[in-house]
């Protein structure tokens, strides 16, 4: 058996050229062997066994030239170099072999297991290339959405504003006939008001930096502020509103704003599903170190394949061009982003009775985080 590598280079040369070998031998694109003064080889590296498609400690103690001739019968095929290595004494102790394989092919042929790793890599980057252009689209589409929603509700508000005056006869008298079409057009352009509502939050919610606001909020003033802004709804299909929050509730440590807005949001979606005098149910408890808030109502219900799927953006239940319910799918999507948001929960499931009942979990102000 030939002598370790490192006593055999530190005999040839010493420790720095023993140190220089044997950083050659790693080379991974040149197929290098070093044998002893017999030619036997004494070590193959990567590219060498690849090249002659056989593991290093199947060449190992084997005359070269024997190698080559059964793995290359057509001695045109290889381009061999070979240089002695000398000890210190000038005497012929080995050599080292470069080889070169002649065909089209210049690079060193690697395994399939190799080949399938560098496909992978390839695929990979493809695969975060992509990600990084639908990420820019993304972040454009967002923008997009802001800023039209943005200029639509500008002029949308001093609509509503004047029109609101009007219907309430704040500028002067108007006919009964008149006041019952302003209502109309009231009722109308708050429903496009939320709707430029649901993207503006959508576009916001969807910003990675997103950091609420945290303060106390008392549900109850949330509800105070809300409720009045779905009189019209609440008059035009005569729905009455259960409602049971205990006075001494804790309150929810969250953002305001986005509070209102999932508030706002869960009465939406109830009062599109509750029927013509109908009724609503508003309930809150103390649920450990959460708050859970939930609305009931006494409409169709949703089927239990989709109750997951209603958080997703745009999902609609009923996405024909002739349903009867009107939005665009966003409700409880930003429901859910508020709560996640806030490190809470938002769950929707039905009624035995019928009906569906939806719950927004945020922590209560005091908990432990």
């Amino acid at each position: 058996m030939t002598k370790d590598l490192r006593e055999l280079l530190s005999e040839l040369a010493g420790n720095d050229a023993a140190s220089a070998l044997e950083a050659l031998m790693d080379a991974r694109e040149i197929p290098i062997l070093l044998t002893d003064k017999d030619e036997k080889v004494v070590l193959a590296n990567a590219a060498a066994c690849a090249l002659m498609r056989m593991p290093a400690r199947a060449a190992i103690d084997r005359p070269l030239d024997i190698i080559l001739s059964q793995h290359f019968p057509k001695k045109e095929e290889i381009e061999h170099r070979s240089e002695p290595i000398r000890s210190k004494d000038g005497s012929v102790v080995g050599h080292l072999h470069l080889l070169h394989h002649k065909s089209e092919k210049t690079q060193t042929e690697v395994s399939p297991e190799h080949e399938e790793i560098e496909t992978l890599r390839n695929k990979l980057k493809q695969l975060e290339s992509t990600n990084e252009k639908l990420r820019a689209m993304e972040n454009r589409r967002n923008n997009l959405l802001s800023n039209v929603s943005h200029e639509l509700r500008t002029p949308l508000v001093t609509i509503i504003g004047y029109v609101e005056m009007i219907h309430t006869s704040e500028l002067g008298e108007i006919p009964q006939d008149v006041s019952s079409s302003l209502k109309v057009v009231l009722r109308n352009a708050l429903r496009l008001s939320s709707r430029i509502d649901d993207l503006l939050n959508l576009a916001r919610l969807q910003e990675d930096d997103l950091e609420p606001n945290l303060e106390h909020v008392r549900l109850s003033e949330v509800l105070q502020a809300v409720l009045p802004e779905h009189h019209l709804l609440l008059e035009d299909k005569n729905i009455e509103i259960d409602m049971d929050i205990p006075e001494d509730l804790p309150d929810v440590k969250a953002d305001r704003r986005m509070t209102c807005r999932a508030v706002d949001n869960l009465i939406k979606n109830a009062l599109k599903y509750s029927k013509q005098e109908g009724r609503i149910g508003i309930t809150a408890e103390k649920r450990g170190d959460m708050i859970a808030f939930r609305i009931s109502d006494r409409g169709e219900g949703i089927p239990p394949e989709h109750l997951e799927n209603v958080f997703e953006p745009f999902f609609q239940v009923d996405s024909s061009p002739t349903r009867s319910h009107g939005g665009i799918g966003l409700g409880l999507s930003i429901v859910r982003k508020i709560a996640q948001a806030h490190g809470g929960h938002a769950t929707v499931e039905r009624n035995e009775q019928g009906g569906t009942t939806a719950t927004l979990e945020l922590p209560a102000a005091g908990a432990k985080s």
